[in-house]
């Protein structure tokens, strides 16, 4: 999947861009729904409805944003095309 899709929004992008930089999938929290303005949480439902982040319930009972494994590839695959270019 291009990030550059036309159904993406570039706010969804913009968030797959950060959760990417929470860390390696072992080690990453994601960042808490709570500290995410409205236009935020319609990028989140946007990536959770391509399966591209997941919305859990973590430390304290807080709802985290994580990426899926198809979010991280996403990611990966962008990194790629533009080190490339």
């Amino acid at each position: 999947m291009s990030l550059a899709h036309p159904d993406v929004s570039p706010l969804a992008r913009q968030l797959l861009a950060r959760l990417g930089r929470c860390g390696p999938a072992e080690d990453d929290v994601g960042e808490q729904l709570a500290e995410m303005g409205p236009s935020e949480m319609e990028a989140v439902a946007e990536l959770i409805d391509r399966r591209l982040c997941v919305v859990i319930v973590g430390w304290k009972e807080l709802f985290w944003v994580r990426l899926t494994d198809k979010g991280r590839a996403a990611i990966d695959r962008r990194s790629e095309a533009t080190t490339q270019a």
